[in-house]
């Protein structure tokens, strides 16, 4: 079959409004004050889909925004990156999702979900998914409507041909079980700590990658500070420690990481690079208030390596 895309990803799609050098998350009652702010795409997909855009990968991206202004802005701020929207549903009754970002020595998220909890299987085209190298779905649990749908269109990709990798994301339903059933078409899982932690109960990752690897063929584990680990199906455990970043804001690091990783990966690189690759995409991600068509090059990612 001819493949028209490297990557296809699935998933939320949303504008993120980030505050960022917060020294201390508020609490009820009090208040606190930011040091910048930015207007950007976000969405764990949609950040995934820039990033591999930049890097060079031919990306198309399946999802749901509303027919709104931030709809139009995150349309316009994908195909800016390079990505194929042509897939993306514009709903004439859903509001475009929006995320609040507030990140400073820790992070916090709050969310409206629009369009991004309404996009269901009727939603998605099969086409572009059957015709990539390798199917991304990114924000797993973010996509409520979709998600008892989502193992079978993993089974369908696989079936043509696909490899397929899912980024878990976390789970405000804390039904983490769910995700079990889309494992057994899963080639790699990417994960953070916090999810580790409550998908297997394990407080190491190394604990927690042996847990998940049961079911898939390989795991990363992006451990923020603590670089990333990865575990495949021969036992083989990696790690890879954190290049040294200046921190201005953390949000959408993960997704620059793994579409990092995905394009070492996709050019046979070994897991050892795709880390590097990952870890280093991730230090540049930092070091920017906001990504989308910002997300890191591959010229950057590897003159940082260099």
């Amino acid at each position: 079959m001819c493949r028209v895309y490297d990557v296809a990803v699935v998933g939320d799609l949303n504008v993120d409004v980030i505050l960022s050098g917060v020294p201390d998350l508020p609490t009820a009652g009090t208040s606190a004050i930011a040091a910048d702010y930015a207007f950007a795409l976000g969405g764990s997909a949609a950040n995934a889909a820039c990033g591999a855009a930049r890097l060079g990968l031919v990306t198309c991206i399946v999802g749901k925004v509303g027919d709104d202004y931030f709809g139009r802005y995150t349309m316009a701020a994908a195909q800016n990156a390079g990505v194929d929207t042509k897939w993306v549903v514009i709903s004439p009754t859903d509001r475009t999702g929006l995320t609040v970002s507030i990140s400073g020595n820790d992070r916090c998220f709050l969310s409206y979900r629009g369009a991004v909890e309404t996009l269901s299987e009727a939603d998605i085209t099969r086409e572009p998914l059957r015709q990539a190298r390798l199917v991304h779905a990114g924000g797993y649990h973010a996509s409520r409507a979709l998600r008892p749908s989502l193992p079978a269109i993993l089974a369908d990709v696989r079936k043509h041909g696909a490899l397929v990798s899912v980024d878990v994301d976390w789970d405000p339903d804390h039904k983490w079980a769910d995700l079990q059933h889309a494992l057994p078409y899963v080639d790699i899982l990417f994960v953070n700590s916090s999810e580790l932690r409550q998908l297997t109960g394990h407080i190491t990752p190394e604990r927690g990658l042996e847990a998940l690897a049961a079911s898939v063929p390989l795991v990363v584990a992006k451990l923020g500070p603590a670089g990333a680990m990865a575990l495949d199906d021969t036992g083989r455990l990696y790690s890879s420690p954190p290049l040294e970043a200046h921190i201005l804001d953390t949000t959408g690091a993960g997704d620059s990481f793994t579409a990092a990783f995905l394009y070492a990966h996709l050019h046979g690189m070994g897991v050892d690079n795709a880390l590097l690759y990952g870890n280093a995409a991730g230090a540049l991600a930092v070091g920017m208030l906001g990504l989308g068509s910002n997300a890191p090059t591959l010229a950057q990612v590897e003159a940082l390596l260099r």
